[in-house]
């Protein structure tokens, strides 16, 4: 955990040298809507029987004030696979709203922070022999984390995160990565990988952002 802590620390430092500079755009700050694409790998834990889920996405963001952000966000997942022989089926609905508060607005180079609050409601259904059991479960979780914005070019940006959720008891540590294209002053098209130090599990995304006058 020290060491994912200290290379967020390291990154928001490295942005003074930035100071200046001339740049094209940004997101943080800025109003805009988007969608992604996830394709989900489940690490070494209870879900490791499982294929590869797939989850889609929603999202917007609302600026404000010179240094806030509230970022709003929807999305599913389901995944499928056998356990001791019992076929199963489980699948996900969230909904999250972040607090999102950066220190350099409309700099090349921005660190942040968040914290929010997300609601989530899942689904496992099980057969086996003809026989179908199901289970749903809705809780309410919490989330904290930071990163850095940084602006490569003029069309180029990226986006690294170290995040933490709490839910029902369960703890994960992300650290996150985005690149981005600007298609267009208004559409940046991107990808995205993640990686989950406890549950071990690994995603990939695609998506787009169609940022707002």
């Amino acid at each position: 955990m020290k060491k994912q802590l200290s290379v967020f620390v390291a990154g928001a430092a490295a942005c003074i040298a930035f100071a200046g500079v001339a740049h094209a755009d940004v997101l943080l700050g800025k109003n805009y809507v988007g969608g992604s694409l996830s394709m989900i790998s489940f690490g070494e834990d209870e879900m490791d029987s499982f294929d590869d889920a797939v989850g889609l996405q929603g999202f917007g963001n609302i600026n404000l004030n010179s240094n806030m952000d509230l970022l709003l966000s929807a999305g599913y997942a389901w995944a499928d696979g056998t356990d001791s022989g019992v076929e199963v089926d489980t699948s996900s609905l969230h909904g999250r709203g972040d607090v999102v508060y950066f220190f350099r607005p409309s700099q090349r180079c921005n660190p942040y922070l968040k914290a929010g609050l997300a609601v989530i409601k899942s689904e496992v259904e099980a057969s086996a022999f003809g026989v179908k059991v199901s289970k749903d479960d809705t809780n309410v979780g919490f989330g904290a984390g930071g990163g850095v914005e940084f602006e490569a070019t003029k069309a180029v940006l990226l986006r690294a995160g170290l995040d933490y959720f709490n839910v029902d008891s369960d703890d994960s540590v992300e650290l996150s990565g985005k690149l981005g294209y600007w298609f267009n002053p208004q559409i940046l098209g991107f990808v995205g990988a993640s990686y989950d130090f406890d549950s071990e599990d690994k995603a990939g995304q695609i998506g787009m952002v169609f940022k707002l006058h």
